[in-house]
């Protein structure tokens, strides 16, 4: 991906997600703006801790501005891809993508993601065992809310396997050497 330092990059989605990312892309040099359309009351300790790492946060709402100044958006898996201010950003060509895509652009190494309805976090643990007993490393990222800084901070791993949510797949349309794997189990499962 293209060097982020210096770039005006906006995180939309605060909460656990958009936290991670944010700390992420402050580690790699870029501007970060958060943007919720929560107030700061409603986010909890989410708010304080983005201003502690050095972001600036745009709460209640999702100023339009912010979308058409950014270099890069980044969307939290929650949001919804139809709003207006993310239809204007691609109008105007701006990159669009959400933190799985994000990663994969720093990892250098394959990415097994797991999503579907029921049983991600149980089939990633079982499907990182079988990794390493390979005899390849892989790290395992049940839940995910933390991918992207996981991803960073365990660089030196064979095979990456974190558990999605269906929503984080949304935005991964450039994601390459991804394996996918979906749990959806039928009507009959215990």
């Amino acid at each position: 991906m293209e060097a982020l330092r210096n770039k005006n990059v906006l995180v939309v989605g605060l909460a656990r997600t958009g936290l991670a990312v944010a700390e992420f892309l402050l580690d790699q040099g870029a501007r970060v703006t958060i943007t919720d359309h929560l107030p700061a009351e409603d986010l909890g300790s989410a708010a304080d801790s983005a201003l502690r790492l050095g972001c600036s946060l745009a709460l209640g709402g999702h100023p339009a501005e912010l979308f058409t100044e950014a270099d890069l958006i980044v969307v939290s898996p929650g949001v919804p891809l139809n709003l207006p201010q993310l239809q204007e950003a691609r109008s105007k060509s701006i990159k669009i993508i959400g933190e799985l895509e994000l990663a994969s652009r720093f990892l250098k190494l394959p990415i097994v993601a797991i999503s579907g309805t029921n049983g991600k976090t149980t089939t990633t643990e079982l499907v990182g065992d079988m990794i390493n007993h390979s005899g390849q490393r892989v790290v395992s990222v049940p839940g995910g809310p933390r991918l992207v800084y996981s991803a960073s901070s365990n660089a030196n791993s064979r095979s990456w396997s974190p558990s999605i949510r269906s929503s984080n797949s949304r935005t991964c349309a450039l994601v390459s050497s991804v394996t996918t794997t979906w749990t959806i189990p039928s009507s009959g499962w215990p």
